[in-house]
Protein backbone atom coordinates (compact mmCIF):
# COMPACT_ATOMS: atom_id res chain seq x y z
CA UNK A 1 0.00 0.00 0.00
CA UNK A 2 1.50 3.29 -0.88
CA UNK A 3 1.64 6.27 1.37
CA UNK A 4 -0.02 9.52 1.25
CA UNK A 5 2.04 12.79 -0.04
CA UNK A 6 1.15 15.22 3.22
CA UNK A 7 1.29 18.47 1.88
CA UNK A 8 3.51 20.75 3.09
CA UNK A 9 3.48 22.01 6.44
CA UNK A 10 3.81 25.76 7.67
CA UNK A 11 5.67 24.69 11.23
CA UNK A 12 9.11 23.52 11.73
CA UNK A 13 8.81 19.48 12.28
CA UNK A 14 11.20 19.29 14.94
CA UNK A 15 9.52 21.62 17.83
CA UNK A 16 11.58 22.01 20.79
CA UNK A 17 10.80 19.50 23.77
CA UNK A 18 11.50 16.31 24.96
CA UNK A 19 11.14 13.19 22.72
CA UNK A 20 11.57 9.41 23.04
CA UNK A 21 15.14 8.23 21.25
CA UNK A 22 14.35 4.54 22.69
CA UNK A 23 13.21 2.50 25.01
CA UNK A 24 15.00 1.54 28.16
CA UNK A 25 14.44 -2.10 28.18
CA UNK A 26 15.84 -2.01 24.86
CA UNK A 27 18.81 -0.61 25.47
CA UNK A 28 21.90 -2.95 27.91
CA UNK A 29 24.87 -2.07 28.63
CA UNK A 30 27.29 -1.95 25.81
CA UNK A 31 24.21 -1.27 23.19
CA UNK A 32 24.95 0.78 20.47
CA UNK A 33 22.18 1.72 18.13
CA UNK A 34 21.23 3.92 14.73
CA UNK A 35 18.87 6.72 15.52
CA UNK A 36 17.09 9.23 12.95
CA UNK A 37 15.15 11.39 14.56
CA UNK A 38 13.91 15.57 15.32
CA UNK A 39 15.95 16.30 11.54
CA UNK A 40 19.35 14.47 12.92
CA UNK A 41 21.35 11.37 12.67
CA UNK A 42 22.47 10.46 16.17
CA UNK A 43 24.25 7.63 17.58
CA UNK A 44 22.75 6.14 20.85
CA UNK A 45 24.47 3.70 23.51
CA UNK A 46 24.39 2.70 27.11
CA UNK A 47 28.18 2.53 28.27
CA UNK A 48 29.30 -0.45 30.72
CA UNK A 49 28.21 1.73 33.82
CA UNK A 50 24.67 1.93 32.54
CA UNK A 51 24.81 5.74 31.76
CA UNK A 52 22.88 6.48 28.66
CA UNK A 53 24.66 8.55 25.78
CA UNK A 54 23.23 10.39 22.84
CA UNK A 55 26.04 11.92 20.15
CA UNK A 56 26.12 13.44 17.05
CA UNK A 57 26.35 10.00 14.42
CA UNK A 58 29.09 11.69 12.73
CA UNK A 59 32.57 11.62 14.48
CA UNK A 60 34.54 14.90 14.93
CA UNK A 61 37.99 13.52 13.28
CA UNK A 62 36.86 12.31 9.35
CA UNK A 63 32.56 11.66 10.08
CA UNK A 64 33.10 8.41 10.38
CA UNK A 65 29.27 7.37 11.54
CA UNK A 66 29.30 6.01 15.50
CA UNK A 67 26.24 4.31 15.44
CA UNK A 68 27.24 2.06 12.95
CA UNK A 69 29.86 -0.37 13.84
CA UNK A 70 30.86 1.83 17.25
CA UNK A 71 32.26 -0.27 19.97
CA UNK A 72 31.35 0.24 23.80
CA UNK A 73 34.22 0.34 25.83
CA UNK A 74 34.56 0.82 29.35
CA UNK A 75 32.22 4.71 30.00
CA UNK A 76 33.10 5.38 26.16
CA UNK A 77 31.63 5.14 22.44
CA UNK A 78 34.85 4.14 20.40
CA UNK A 79 34.22 5.09 16.93
CA UNK A 80 34.68 1.93 14.47
CA UNK A 81 37.00 3.58 12.13
CA UNK A 82 40.23 5.12 14.11
CA UNK A 83 39.21 4.39 17.74
CA UNK A 84 38.78 7.47 19.00
CA UNK A 85 36.48 7.18 22.55
CA UNK A 86 33.78 9.53 23.54
CA UNK A 87 31.99 10.05 26.36
CA UNK A 88 28.08 10.13 26.86
CA UNK A 89 28.93 13.99 27.45
CA UNK A 90 30.96 13.79 23.97
CA UNK A 91 34.06 14.48 25.46
CA UNK A 92 37.26 12.63 23.68
CA UNK A 93 38.36 10.20 26.69
CA UNK A 94 41.11 8.75 24.16
CA UNK A 95 42.72 8.70 20.31
CA UNK A 96 44.89 5.32 20.63
CA UNK A 97 47.86 6.73 18.74
CA UNK A 98 47.90 10.14 20.08
CA UNK A 99 49.67 11.49 23.41
CA UNK A 100 47.40 14.87 23.02
CA UNK A 101 43.57 15.14 22.87
CA UNK A 102 42.95 18.22 20.81
CA UNK A 103 40.55 20.72 22.44
CA UNK A 104 37.99 20.58 19.56
CA UNK A 105 37.67 16.77 20.10
CA UNK A 106 34.41 16.80 21.03
CA UNK A 107 31.23 14.88 19.50
CA UNK A 108 28.04 16.63 19.99
CA UNK A 109 25.79 15.62 22.47
CA UNK A 110 22.37 15.50 23.99
CA UNK A 111 20.85 15.84 27.48
CA UNK A 112 18.92 12.48 27.95
CA UNK A 113 17.12 11.41 30.87
CA UNK A 114 15.57 8.08 31.24
CA UNK A 115 12.07 8.10 32.76
CA UNK A 116 9.12 6.20 32.84
CA UNK A 117 10.63 3.22 30.89
CA UNK A 118 11.67 5.38 27.69
CA UNK A 119 15.11 7.14 27.04
CA UNK A 120 14.13 11.04 26.05
CA UNK A 121 16.10 13.55 24.51
CA UNK A 122 16.21 17.07 25.08
CA UNK A 123 16.10 19.16 21.58
CA UNK A 124 16.35 22.49 21.09
CA UNK A 125 17.56 23.31 17.14
CA UNK A 126 19.93 25.97 18.47
CA UNK A 127 21.08 23.72 21.77
CA UNK A 128 19.93 25.37 24.53
CA UNK A 129 18.85 23.85 28.02
CA UNK A 130 16.38 22.53 29.16
CA UNK A 131 13.39 24.38 30.34
CA UNK A 132 11.38 22.64 31.76
CA UNK A 133 11.92 18.42 33.02
CA UNK A 134 10.34 15.21 31.78
CA UNK A 135 8.54 14.11 35.09
CA UNK A 136 8.88 10.45 36.30
CA UNK A 137 5.11 9.14 37.06
CA UNK A 138 4.66 6.82 39.89
CA UNK A 139 4.17 3.05 39.51
CA UNK A 140 1.78 2.72 42.44
CA UNK A 141 -0.90 0.08 42.00
CA UNK A 142 0.07 0.25 38.06
CA UNK A 143 0.95 -2.97 36.16
CA UNK A 144 4.39 -2.69 34.40
CA UNK A 145 3.86 -0.85 30.88
CA UNK A 146 2.60 -2.83 27.86
CA UNK A 147 4.39 -1.03 25.05
CA UNK A 148 2.54 -0.38 21.23
CA UNK A 149 4.73 0.60 18.59
CA UNK A 150 3.18 2.62 15.79
CA UNK A 151 3.79 5.07 12.76
CA UNK A 152 2.37 7.53 11.11
CA UNK A 153 2.38 10.61 8.13
CA UNK A 154 1.59 13.25 10.24
CA UNK A 155 3.16 16.40 11.94
CA UNK A 156 3.39 16.58 15.79
CA UNK A 157 0.89 19.20 16.15
CA UNK A 158 -1.81 17.38 14.35
CA UNK A 159 -1.08 15.08 16.96
CA UNK A 160 -1.45 17.69 19.90
CA UNK A 161 -4.40 19.40 18.70
CA UNK A 162 -6.03 16.03 18.35
CA UNK A 163 -6.93 15.58 21.83
CA UNK A 164 -8.82 18.61 21.88
CA UNK A 165 -10.44 18.89 18.46
CA UNK A 166 -14.15 17.74 20.22
CA UNK A 167 -15.97 17.94 17.32
CA UNK A 168 -14.24 15.35 15.28
CA UNK A 169 -14.99 12.11 17.72
CA UNK A 170 -18.43 11.58 17.12
CA UNK A 171 -18.51 11.18 13.17
CA UNK A 172 -14.62 10.06 13.36
CA UNK A 173 -14.79 7.64 16.05
CA UNK A 174 -17.90 7.25 16.89
CA UNK A 175 -18.29 8.44 20.51
CA UNK A 176 -21.65 9.20 22.11
CA UNK A 177 -20.32 12.26 23.83
CA UNK A 178 -17.60 14.44 23.39
CA UNK A 179 -16.63 17.24 25.66
CA UNK A 180 -13.26 19.33 27.21
CA UNK A 181 -12.40 21.08 30.44
CA UNK A 182 -9.23 22.95 30.33
CA UNK A 183 -7.67 23.07 33.84
CA UNK A 184 -4.03 24.86 32.66
CA UNK A 185 -3.16 26.18 29.41
CA UNK A 186 -0.79 28.13 31.00
CA UNK A 187 2.90 26.94 31.35
CA UNK A 188 3.60 23.28 31.23
CA UNK A 189 2.30 20.96 31.42
CA UNK A 190 -1.77 21.96 29.46
CA UNK A 191 -3.98 19.76 31.41
CA UNK A 192 -7.62 18.92 30.60
CA UNK A 193 -10.49 16.69 31.59
CA UNK A 194 -11.88 14.61 28.17
CA UNK A 195 -15.58 13.64 28.46
CA UNK A 196 -15.67 10.72 25.69
CA UNK A 197 -17.90 7.43 25.23
CA UNK A 198 -17.44 4.70 23.27
CA UNK A 199 -19.83 1.18 22.19
CA UNK A 200 -19.57 -1.48 24.62
CA UNK A 201 -19.32 -4.46 22.93
CA UNK A 202 -15.98 -4.81 23.17
CA UNK A 203 -16.29 -5.01 26.58
CA UNK A 204 -19.28 -7.22 27.40
CA UNK A 205 -21.80 -4.67 27.38
CA UNK A 206 -23.11 -4.89 24.12
CA UNK A 207 -25.80 -2.26 22.70
CA UNK A 208 -24.94 0.49 25.05
CA UNK A 209 -22.18 3.47 25.32
CA UNK A 210 -19.28 3.30 28.45
CA UNK A 211 -18.88 6.75 29.42
CA UNK A 212 -14.53 7.50 30.06
CA UNK A 213 -13.05 10.14 31.88
CA UNK A 214 -9.38 10.97 30.44
CA UNK A 215 -6.96 13.23 33.03
CA UNK A 216 -4.56 14.69 30.16
CA UNK A 217 -1.47 16.62 30.49
CA UNK A 218 0.50 17.67 28.02
CA UNK A 219 4.48 18.05 28.47
CA UNK A 220 5.70 20.07 25.19
CA UNK A 221 4.26 18.19 22.37
CA UNK A 222 6.61 15.03 22.64
CA UNK A 223 5.25 13.69 26.05
CA UNK A 224 1.54 13.09 27.16
CA UNK A 225 0.25 11.63 30.02
CA UNK A 226 -3.36 10.26 30.21
CA UNK A 227 -5.25 8.30 32.87
CA UNK A 228 -8.56 7.36 31.74
CA UNK A 229 -11.53 6.05 33.97
CA UNK A 230 -14.72 3.79 32.59
CA UNK A 231 -17.44 6.24 34.76
CA UNK A 232 -19.84 3.40 35.28
CA UNK A 233 -17.27 0.31 36.43
CA UNK A 234 -14.42 2.77 38.08
CA UNK A 235 -11.37 0.82 36.32
CA UNK A 236 -8.14 3.14 35.35
CA UNK A 237 -5.54 2.91 32.33
CA UNK A 238 -2.88 5.32 31.85
CA UNK A 239 -1.17 5.79 28.48
CA UNK A 240 1.89 7.41 28.54
CA UNK A 241 2.64 9.17 24.79
CA UNK A 242 5.82 9.61 23.65
CA UNK A 243 5.76 11.50 20.25
CA UNK A 244 8.91 11.63 18.03
CA UNK A 245 9.76 13.42 14.68
CA UNK A 246 11.29 10.86 11.84
CA UNK A 247 12.28 11.23 8.56
CA UNK A 248 10.18 11.28 5.68
CA UNK A 249 7.84 13.63 7.19
CA UNK A 250 6.73 11.11 9.65
CA UNK A 251 6.16 10.69 13.36
CA UNK A 252 7.13 7.64 15.53
CA UNK A 253 4.59 6.78 18.22
CA UNK A 254 5.92 4.84 21.20
CA UNK A 255 2.82 4.21 23.65
CA UNK A 256 2.95 2.31 26.91
CA UNK A 257 -0.39 1.72 28.19
CA UNK A 258 -0.65 0.01 32.01
CA UNK A 259 -3.64 -1.18 34.01
CA UNK A 260 -4.75 0.27 37.82
CA UNK A 261 -4.73 -3.41 39.83
CA UNK A 262 -6.95 -1.88 42.28
CA UNK A 263 -9.74 -1.01 40.23
CA UNK A 264 -9.45 -4.50 37.88
CA UNK A 265 -10.01 -7.83 38.96
CA UNK A 266 -6.91 -9.91 38.03
CA UNK A 267 -8.90 -12.43 35.83
CA UNK A 268 -9.52 -9.45 33.89
CA UNK A 269 -6.35 -7.31 33.43
CA UNK A 270 -5.12 -8.92 30.31
CA UNK A 271 -8.48 -8.25 28.73
CA UNK A 272 -8.53 -4.32 29.35
CA UNK A 273 -5.46 -4.18 28.46
CA UNK A 274 -5.70 -5.93 25.15
CA UNK A 275 -8.86 -4.03 24.04
CA UNK A 276 -7.40 -0.39 25.50
CA UNK A 277 -3.87 -1.11 23.24
CA UNK A 278 -6.70 -1.97 20.12
CA UNK A 279 -8.51 1.04 20.58
CA UNK A 280 -5.69 3.31 20.53
CA UNK A 281 -4.72 1.69 17.26
CA UNK A 282 -8.10 1.89 15.90
CA UNK A 283 -8.64 5.30 17.07
CA UNK A 284 -5.28 6.82 15.38
CA UNK A 285 -5.88 4.54 11.90
CA UNK A 286 -9.50 6.36 11.44
CA UNK A 287 -7.62 9.62 12.19
CA UNK A 288 -4.68 8.63 9.93
CA UNK A 289 -6.18 9.07 6.09
CA UNK A 290 -7.39 12.04 7.32
CA UNK A 291 -4.34 14.15 8.45
CA UNK A 292 -1.65 12.72 5.48
CA UNK A 293 -4.54 14.23 3.08
CA UNK A 294 -5.41 17.58 4.71
CA UNK A 295 -3.68 21.02 5.22
CA UNK A 296 -3.11 22.91 8.13
CA UNK A 297 -4.28 26.18 8.27
CA UNK A 298 -2.81 28.91 10.23
CA UNK A 299 -5.67 30.76 10.47
CA UNK A 300 -8.67 28.41 10.35
CA UNK A 301 -12.18 29.81 10.53
CA UNK A 302 -13.74 28.70 13.74
CA UNK A 303 -16.76 28.06 15.36
CA UNK A 304 -17.59 28.80 19.57
CA UNK A 305 -17.09 25.20 19.77
CA UNK A 306 -13.98 24.98 18.77
CA UNK A 307 -12.57 27.27 21.61
CA UNK A 308 -10.16 24.77 23.13
CA UNK A 309 -8.30 24.27 19.59
CA UNK A 310 -7.56 28.28 19.21
CA UNK A 311 -5.85 27.54 23.05
CA UNK A 312 -3.82 24.94 22.07
CA UNK A 313 -2.39 26.26 19.15
CA UNK A 314 -1.56 29.81 21.33
CA UNK A 315 0.25 27.12 24.14
CA UNK A 316 1.78 25.58 21.50
CA UNK A 317 3.49 28.78 20.28
CA UNK A 318 6.57 28.21 22.74
CA UNK A 319 7.85 25.25 20.82
CA UNK A 320 8.43 26.96 17.78
CA UNK A 321 10.51 29.93 18.58
CA UNK A 322 11.48 31.95 15.35
CA UNK A 323 13.85 33.47 17.51
CA UNK A 324 15.83 32.32 21.23
CA UNK A 325 14.98 34.37 23.90
CA UNK A 326 18.46 35.27 24.04
CA UNK A 327 18.45 36.02 20.19
CA UNK A 328 15.21 38.77 20.86
CA UNK A 329 15.40 42.42 21.73
CA UNK A 330 13.82 43.59 24.75
CA UNK A 331 10.19 44.45 22.41
CA UNK A 332 9.97 41.21 20.75
CA UNK A 333 11.19 39.33 24.05
CA UNK A 334 8.26 40.86 26.42
CA UNK A 335 5.73 40.35 23.79
CA UNK A 336 6.63 36.72 23.75
CA UNK A 337 6.69 35.81 27.07
CA UNK A 338 3.26 37.89 27.59
CA UNK A 339 2.16 35.79 25.13
CA UNK A 340 3.24 32.58 26.40
CA UNK A 341 3.49 33.10 29.97
CA UNK A 342 1.70 36.07 31.00
CA UNK A 343 1.82 35.30 34.44
CA UNK A 344 6.01 35.07 34.55
CA UNK A 345 6.32 37.95 32.34
CA UNK A 346 4.23 39.85 34.91
CA UNK A 347 6.10 38.87 37.70
CA UNK A 348 9.68 39.90 35.76
CA UNK A 349 8.12 43.27 35.17
CA UNK A 350 7.08 43.65 39.01
CA UNK A 351 10.71 42.14 39.93
CA UNK A 352 12.79 44.59 37.40
CA UNK A 353 10.79 47.90 38.17
CA UNK A 354 11.46 46.88 42.45
CA UNK A 355 15.16 46.34 41.23
CA UNK A 356 15.69 49.87 38.94
CA UNK A 357 14.19 51.22 42.23
CA UNK A 358 17.56 50.36 43.96
CA UNK A 359 20.76 52.23 43.36
CA UNK A 360 23.49 50.13 42.38
CA UNK A 361 26.45 49.62 44.97
CA UNK A 362 29.21 50.15 42.03
CA UNK A 363 32.23 49.12 43.52
CA UNK A 364 35.31 46.40 42.75
CA UNK A 365 33.98 44.11 46.00
CA UNK A 366 30.41 44.21 44.09
CA UNK A 367 31.88 43.00 40.87
CA UNK A 368 34.53 40.29 42.47
CA UNK A 369 31.32 39.28 44.64
CA UNK A 370 29.84 38.26 41.38
CA UNK A 371 33.25 36.46 39.83
CA UNK A 372 33.46 34.42 42.87
CA UNK A 373 30.57 33.55 44.46
CA UNK A 374 27.48 34.17 42.01
CA UNK A 375 29.26 32.85 38.81
CA UNK A 376 29.98 29.83 40.05
CA UNK A 377 27.00 29.23 41.90
CA UNK A 378 25.14 29.81 38.44
CA UNK A 379 27.51 27.18 36.11
CA UNK A 380 25.09 25.18 35.12
CA UNK A 381 27.29 21.32 34.46
CA UNK A 382 27.16 19.92 31.02
CA UNK A 383 26.18 22.80 29.33
CA UNK A 384 29.33 24.12 27.98
CA UNK A 385 29.98 22.77 24.39
CA UNK A 386 33.36 22.58 25.38
CA UNK A 387 36.56 23.17 27.45
CA UNK A 388 37.23 27.15 26.89
CA UNK A 389 38.39 30.40 28.04
CA UNK A 390 36.18 33.65 28.76
CA UNK A 391 37.84 37.02 29.15
CA UNK A 392 35.37 40.18 31.17
CA UNK A 393 37.16 43.40 30.97
CA UNK A 394 34.80 45.65 32.80
CA UNK A 395 35.15 49.18 32.81
CA UNK A 396 34.63 52.55 34.21
CA UNK A 397 34.05 53.34 38.05
CA UNK A 398 35.08 49.76 39.18
CA UNK A 399 37.17 48.43 36.57
CA UNK A 400 38.38 45.35 36.96
CA UNK A 401 39.91 42.25 34.59
CA UNK A 402 38.85 38.77 35.39
CA UNK A 403 38.85 35.30 33.05
CA UNK A 404 36.59 32.10 33.72
CA UNK A 405 38.55 28.60 32.73
CA UNK A 406 35.42 26.69 31.53
CA UNK A 407 34.32 23.11 30.99
CA UNK A 408 31.44 20.66 30.96
CA UNK A 409 32.29 20.19 34.73
CA UNK A 410 33.48 23.05 36.68
CA UNK A 411 34.36 26.82 36.08
CA UNK A 412 37.14 28.34 37.87
CA UNK A 413 37.26 32.17 37.81
CA UNK A 414 40.89 34.04 38.20
CA UNK A 415 41.74 37.35 38.51
CA UNK A 416 43.98 39.28 35.80
CA UNK A 417 44.37 38.65 32.09
CA UNK A 418 44.61 35.59 30.27
CA UNK A 419 46.83 34.71 27.36
CA UNK A 420 44.96 33.26 24.79
CA UNK A 421 40.60 33.57 25.28
CA UNK A 422 38.12 32.24 22.99
CA UNK A 423 36.07 35.50 23.22
CA UNK A 424 36.23 38.71 25.45
CA UNK A 425 33.82 40.86 26.59
CA UNK A 426 34.06 44.03 27.43
CA UNK A 427 31.47 46.35 29.60
CA UNK A 428 30.86 48.49 31.87
CA UNK A 429 30.62 47.71 35.50
CA UNK A 430 27.34 49.69 36.21
CA UNK A 431 25.88 47.81 33.44
CA UNK A 432 27.63 44.62 34.94
CA UNK A 433 26.09 44.57 38.27
CA UNK A 434 22.87 45.53 36.32
CA UNK A 435 22.90 42.45 34.24
CA UNK A 436 23.78 40.42 37.43
CA UNK A 437 20.90 42.03 39.65
CA UNK A 438 17.80 41.50 36.91
CA UNK A 439 18.20 45.13 35.64
CA UNK A 440 19.51 44.12 31.96
CA UNK A 441 19.53 41.24 30.04
CA UNK A 442 22.93 39.88 28.07
CA UNK A 443 20.53 40.43 24.64
CA UNK A 444 19.54 44.08 25.78
CA UNK A 445 23.07 44.73 26.64
CA UNK A 446 24.46 43.34 23.13
CA UNK A 447 21.72 44.89 20.89
CA UNK A 448 22.23 48.06 22.56
CA UNK A 449 26.14 48.42 22.57
CA UNK A 450 26.77 48.09 25.91
CA UNK A 451 28.21 44.99 25.79
CA UNK A 452 31.37 44.03 23.20
CA UNK A 453 31.93 40.93 22.10
CA UNK A 454 35.46 39.94 20.55
CA UNK A 455 36.46 36.80 19.55
CA UNK A 456 33.91 33.49 18.98
CA UNK A 457 30.37 35.27 18.78
CA UNK A 458 28.75 31.60 18.85
CA UNK A 459 30.84 30.95 21.84
CA UNK A 460 29.61 34.13 23.36
CA UNK A 461 25.77 33.60 22.89
CA UNK A 462 25.95 30.21 24.53
CA UNK A 463 27.29 31.94 27.88
CA UNK A 464 23.59 32.35 28.53
CA UNK A 465 22.92 28.50 28.72
CA UNK A 466 26.02 27.87 30.70
CA UNK A 467 25.72 30.83 33.06
CA UNK A 468 21.66 31.87 33.14
CA UNK A 469 21.74 35.00 34.39
CA UNK A 470 19.24 35.56 37.45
Amino acid sequence: MSRYASPPHPLPRNPIGWFAVGLSHELMNGDVREVSALGRELALFRNLNGVVGLLDAYCPHVGTHLGVGGVVDGESLRCPFHRWAFAPDGTCTDIPYAKKIPPAARAGSYIVRERNGAILAWFHPDGSAPTWEAPEFEQGSFTPPYWVDLFYDVHIQELAENGVDIAHFPPVHGCGRASVELHGRKGIPFHFDLYTSYEGDGIGVPGCFVDVTSNWSYYGLGLFHSVSTADEFKTRVRQIYHFTPIPDDRVHLRVACSIDTDTVRSDLIDFVLRRNTEMIKANLDQDAPIWARKVYREKPVLSVSDGPLALLRRWSKQFYPTKTRHEMVAPERAKYELEIFPEVADVQAKRRAELTATPLDVTQDAIRQIFIEKIPNDFREGTAPRAFVVQYEVTGPASTTWYLEVDSARCTPVEGKHSAPEVTLKIDSADWLAMHTGRLTGAEAFMSGKLQIIGDFDLAVKLGEVFPLG
